[in-house]
């Protein structure tokens, strides 16, 4: 897993703090190319994702 400033948010390396709102508009946008940590936190991002992206994806096809 690489922790490098700009690659991944980290919450320990302030270097990597600027990735958060690119991490949320990725997360809201349902992008399927993200990967979240395997701890509470990355199962909730990584459900609110594929949630959105279901949503996204009704939207298109015409069924919302």
């Amino acid at each position: 897993m690489k922790r490098f400033a700009g690659e991944k948010f980290n919450f320990f390396n302030p270097l990597t703090y600027g990735n958060v709102g690119k991490a949320i508009e990725k997360t809201q946008s349902g992008d399927p190319n993200v990967e979240y940590s395997e701890d509470g936190v990355g199962a909730y991002g990584g459900a609110i994702n594929e949630r959105n992206r279901i949503l996204n994806q009704m939207r298109a096809d015409g069924l919302l």
